[in-house]
C-alpha cells in the first residue's frame, strides 16, 4: 500500500479476500488517510519530518524516562545533535551523516569552547541511536542509520600502584593518605 498526499495508491494496494476478489478502499478513505498524512508531515510527526522535527518531538512520547536523562537527551539534542543534523530528512539521514557528525564532535571545540572527550562524543551517539530506534518502532524509518557507526575510543585510566616512592615527600602525590599495614597512629587507648 502506497499512501502520499493525495490518498491511498489503489494500483498498489490489493487485500486479496477468501473468495479471490481485490478490496480496495473507497475514495473517501482513501482520500482521509492522504489529507491525514499531509497534516502530520506539515506538522513534523509523519515520515517526511526533518531529524530536527522528530528530536524535538521525542522526548515528549517517551514516558519512562528519568528527570536526568530527560535532561540530558535535551542538552545533547539542543547543542549538538539538531545545529549540525536537524535540516536533514528523517528518511534520508544516512550512516554517512553520523559518522560525519561524530568526527565534527570529536575533532573541533564545543559550544561552551572546550574540546569534547571520546566518552561524551560516545554519550552523544547513544542519544541519537535511542531517537532513531523510537523512529524505527514508528515506522518512520526502516532502520537506524546510527547503528554500526565508529565511534571514538574512549582513553581508560590505567590503575598506578601507590609505592612509597610515589607517595614519599616532595613528589606530586605527597598528600594522598597512606594506607599502612600494622598498628596505625591513632590506635584506642587500652
Amino acid at each position: 500500500m502506497t499512501i502520499t498526499a493525495a490518498g491511498i495508491s489503489r494500483s498498489r494496494y490489493a487485500a486479496w479476500t477468501g473468495s479471490g476478489r481485490a478490496v480496495t478502499p473507497d475514495s473517501e478513505e482513501a482520500q482521509a488517510a492522504g489529507r491525514a498524512l499531509a497534516v502530520a508531515d506539515r506538522d513534523g510527526a509523519g515520515a517526511g519530518c526533518t531529524l530536527g522535527q522528530w528530536l524535538a518531538r521525542w522526548p515528549a512520547s517517551e514516558d519512562a524516562l528519568r528527570p536526568s536523562t530527560r535532561q540530558g537527551y535535551a542538552t545533547h539534542i539542543r547543542l549538538y545533535l539538531i545545529p549540525q543534523l536537524g535540516r536533514i530528512l528523517l528518511r534520508q539521514l544516512t550512516s554517512r551523516d553520523v559518522n560525519g557528525l561524530l568526527a565534527t564532535l570529536a575533532s573541533r571545540p564545543s559550544p561552551t569552547g572546550r574540546r569534547l572527550s571520546s566518552a561524551t562524543v560516545v554519550w552523544i551517539h547513544a542519544t541519537l541511536r535511542t531517537a532513531l530506534n523510537a523512529a524505527v518502532r514508528a515506522r518512520l524509518i526502516p532502520i537506524n542509520p546510527a547503528n554500526g557507526a565508529e565511534l571514538p575510543h574512549p582513553r581508560r585510566p590505567h590503575p598506578v600502584v601507590w609505592t612509597v616512592v610515589r607517595t614519599a615527600p616532595g613528589s606530586k602525590r605527597e598528600n594522598v593518605q597512606r594506607w599502612r599495614s600494622g598498628p596505625s597512629n591513632n590506635s584506642r587507648p587500652s
